[in-house]
């Protein structure tokens, strides 16, 4: 639930480049519509593009619908994420694999998908890499992670 702190959220896919960092950005934006305090960042599990900003076409897609992302830079995720972020959303089962196989025993992060609070996680269990795609599929991926990213919001409200 969100409560008086801040919500800390990381989003962890492959590279960090493409869909953790839009991600990020979708979270940060709809939060602050909302008023609802988040901090927010994203991670890979791998480091082949540590340092890189996201992917063209991410930030393309997500300037298209007023956020920049541009400024992202691309890391791997560090053991201290696992107490240092209340939840960690993973983008496909691949990555969720990795990374709740690098979760030290204890850790205070709660692990789950990025589309789980969707009403139709079962359609929708992964959030497909358009890194090998066209600009169709970061539309596509954008139009996903911003319905998910909605709903998780309404699903950290108090009830």
């Amino acid at each position: 639930m969100i409560g008086e702190e801040p919500l800390r959220v990381l989003m962890v896919c492959w590279g960090n480049i493409c869909r953790s960092p839009t991600a990020e950005g979708i979270l940060r934006h709809v939060a602050d519509q909302r008023g609802v305090a988040v901090e927010v960042d994203s991670a890979g599990t791998s480091d082949e593009h540590r340092g890189s900003a996201p992917d063209r076409r991410a930030i393309a897609e997500a300037a298209r619908r007023g956020i920049d992302i541009s400024r992202q830079r691309s890391r791997q995720i560090r053991r201290s994420d696992f107490d240092d972020f209340d939840l960690i959303l993973t983008a496909d089962e691949v990555v969720d694999e990795r990374v709740r196989g690098q979760a030290p025993s204890g850790a205070r992060a709660l692990i789950m998908r990025m589309t789980e609070s969707l009403p139709d996680f079962d359609k929708f269990p992964e959030v497909p890499d358009p890194y090998y795609g066209n600009s169709g599929d970061y539309r596509d991926v954008y139009d996903l992670l911003e319905r998910a990213m909605n709903e998780l919001l309404e699903s950290l409200k108090p009830r």
